[in-house]
């Protein structure tokens, strides 16, 4: 079926030889009676005839640079003397099911990140005391480059300002926290649709560099910024601070409960 297969990689049937699909595959995970064993122990104990069929989940990049994943499930053929020959199988898009999957395993671990934040804040005497660790399980959590913790405070002219006061930063990213742009100096906006007038409002502000408001587009891309969320703190009526995450590698679209894990710790 080569439309299926033009459909599902962006090959021609013909074009996918060993070397085409070696370098299209990115990941695999053997299922069944396969699980748990080396693919070299899997070829063997299929081809011996003493496991049935191969069954292989395959993480592949199709020819225009998208991931796909792809269920592949074959029997072998056996000539005289049980000698394997040959194999016959379907491969299916499962590309759909692997998300959906990720998207449980994620939101379980937001739920966890989430519960283990309002624990530690409701347990400690000082919520300054565990909100490094919060946001670091935040962070891992939702799987971004950043996590941090703004705070509202008076300069010396009585002029309020905006100070990156807590964060957590991927392996590999540097700390912002000596950032001149960050402490003490870091003025809140009053442009329309920007983020300090959306947060003012109570509003949460999310999105990426396809769709952040223009008044922010050119500040948050020379920041690297390609992915933010920010949820304002309040207390008393009065905005005390912001909670945030942002991606600098990929430009993601958020997901609902990653969201509301971030209201949930504000």
């Amino acid at each position: 079926y080569s439309d299926e297969i033009r459909t599902i990689t962006g090959y021609e049937p013909d074009e996918i030889d060993p070397g085409v699909w070696d370098r299209m595959v990115r990941d695999e995970t053997l299922v069944g009676e396969l699980a748990g064993l080396s693919e070299d122990e899997a070829i063997l104990r299929v081809r011996s005839g003493e496991i049935k069929a191969w069954k292989c989940d395959y993480m592949i990049l199709t020819r225009d640079g998208r991931i796909r994943w792809i269920a592949d499930t074959s029997i072998e053929l056996f000539g005289e003397q049980r000698t394997s020959y040959g194999s016959v199988g379907i491969m299916q898009d499962i590309t759909d099911r692997k998300r959906i999957e990720a998207s449980l395993r994620q939101r379980e671990a937001v739920l966890k990140a989430i519960t283990f934040a309002a624990e530690s804040f409701l347990k400690s005497s000082n919520w300054r005391t565990s909100i490094d660790v919060a946001l670091e399980r935040l962070g891992k959590a939702l799987d971004v480059t950043h996590a941090y913790l703004f705070e509202h405070h008076r300069d010396t002219n009585g002029v309020e300002v905006s100070s990156l006061r807590y964060e957590w930063t991927a392996p590999g990213f540097a700390s912002e926290l000596d950032n001149p742009l960050f402490q003490n100096s870091h003025l809140l906006r009053e442009g329309e649709d920007s983020t300090d007038d959306t947060l003012r409002r109570g509003e949460v502000f999310v999105g990426n560099m396809s769709t952040f408001p223009d008044v922010e587009k050119d500040r948050l891309a020379e920041l690297g910024v390609k992915a933010m969320v920010e949820v304002p703190i309040f207390v008393n009526d009065l905005w005390w601070g912001t909670i945030g995450i942002d991606d600098f590698v990929n430009e993601r679209d958020w997901s609902s409960a990653e969201v509301d894990a971030l209201w949930v710790a504000a």
